[in-house]
């Protein structure tokens, strides 16, 4: 049941739906920084190393 005519009263009734926290950005200058497996912590091994191609092509 509506109050008024206010289009907005039915959104206010709406339960509000939790949402997941974006994962923080390391530091900029950082050895993870721009690593596509950052989660908010740093790994045990840098897999950017890891994806480097062997010889240094």
């Amino acid at each position: 049941m509506n109050f008024t005519s206010n289009p907005l009263e039915r959104e206010m009734k709406r339960r509000p739906r939790p949402r997941a926290p974006r994962p923080e950005k390391p530091r900029e200058g950082s050895r993870c920084c721009g690593c596509p497996y950052w989660r908010g912590i740093p790994c045990g091994s840098c897999f950017q190393s890891l994806l480097k191609k062997p010889g240094g092509r």
